[in-house]
């Protein structure tokens, strides 16, 4: 609980004239975090998988292709 702590507290709290300034990117950490726990329960599961089904060759890890979009060769309306 306490990591989320910088998402709602604030940074400076001044008295005079009130000032409170925020963290500027309070969601660092919880993105690493979110990032480290899928890793970790990631790797438990495959780990508890190759456990119960020995034979099963387990995947390795995916490779991305982008895409690239092509545009409209001709306007569909006007047909230029």
């Amino acid at each position: 609980m306490l990591n989320s702590l910088s998402m709602f507290a604030p940074k400076t709290v001044k008295d005079s004239k009130t000032e409170l300034e925020r963290i500027v990117d309070p969601y660092k950490d919880v993105r690493a975090g979110v990032e480290s726990f899928y890793l970790l329960m990631r790797a438990r599961v495959l780990r508890a998988f190759g456990v119960l089904f020995p034979s099963v060759t387990l995947p390795t890890a995916a490779t991305l292709a982008p895409l690239i979009a092509v545009g409209i060769a001709a306007d569909p309306v006007t047909g230029v």
